[in-house]
């Protein structure tokens, strides 16, 4: 080990090599400890609670994170995040096993890390370096709050033009709304915890994803219904899986506390008004 102003100790867990860090040059991201590990097939880790900002950094092969009480596929060129107090698992895959690398890190900058998803696709510019954490030190040491730094910027920079992971759920449910949705699978499929992906959504949105859902179908059941779709139809079309359930959710969010059938009735003489006046004024013109 190099001989320089910082304490680092290396140490072997269960097979796995760990370096613990110290270095009070380093803060606004700094390197607590850092590792690697290939897993066995099959192989299980955990439950481990994290005290810091730890990211786990998959090199190659797959397998399984267990968060609360969700379940992820975790892959080559991902990473999974834990912030301080969270408590996971996870498990290698039988056929393709993990290999990884970790670094539990604090700092003034570590809170903004919880913005992230708890699995993310790694910029292909980042980590890349990092061939050899159990031979870490001063320079490597940098390096890794380095990686860490760029990480921000490209995935937390405020100034990113890319849609942000709001607005991908927002327009996914825009598009689907006709389909069976549920907060369960939308965070499944954008590989994102339950709780913290709906906490997130309403908080940039005011609904929470369950309400956002029921908003979009129904204002899309407003539009069938001033085109003369019955009401059967727009259940159908909208997602809902029965017309009572619809029926409710209708006279629920819509002022006047009117029915769709009212509601269909209503616009229908509002037009009918409409061509009558339309007519009269054509008359007089004429």
């Amino acid at each position: 080990m190099v001989k320089c102003d910082y304490i680092a100790k290396a140490v072997t867990i269960m097979g796995k090599r760990f370096q613990f860090l110290m270095n009070p040059e380093l803060q606004d991201i700094r390197p607590i400890f850092a590792g690697a590990a290939k897993l066995q097939p099959s192989e299980v880790v955990g439950p481990i609670r994290s005290d810091s900002t730890s990211l786990y950094y998959v090199l190659s092969g797959q397998g399984t994170l267990y968060f609360e009480e969700n379940e992820m596929s975790v892959h080559a060129g991902e990473a999974f995040l834990l912030t301080p107090g969270q408590t996971a698992s996870w498990k290698a895959d039988t056929a393709v096993p993990w290999e990884y690398q970790w670094v539990g890190f604090t700092g003034t900058l570590s809170h903004r890390f919880a913005e992230l998803p708890t699995v993310f696709q790694v910029p292909e510019q980042v980590f890349s370096p990092l061939e050899d954490l159990s031979a870490m030190n001063t320079h490597t040491e940098y390096l890794l709050a380095s990686e860490l730094f760029k990480l921000f910027y490209l995935l937390l920079e405020p100034k990113r033009e890319k849609r942000s992971y709001v607005q991908q759920i927002a327009d996914h449910i825009q598009a689907s709304y006709m389909q069976k949705l549920s907060v369960e699978e939308l965070a499944k499929q954008f590989r994102m915890d339950r709780s913290y992906l709906n906490r997130q959504f309403k908080k940039a949105t005011g609904l929470s994803i369950k309400e956002y859902i029921t908003k979009v179908r129904l204002d899309r059941a407003v539009w069938h219904l001033a085109r003369g779709y019955s009401v059967k139809e727009i259940a159908t079309l909208c997602g809902f899986n029965d017309v009572s359930n619809f029926s409710r959710a209708f006279k629920q969010h819509h002022s006047g506390n009117m029915s769709p059938q009212q509601w269909k009735a209503h616009i229908a003489t509002v037009h009918r008004e409409n061509a009558l006046l339309t007519s009269k004024n054509r008359a007089k013109k004429g």
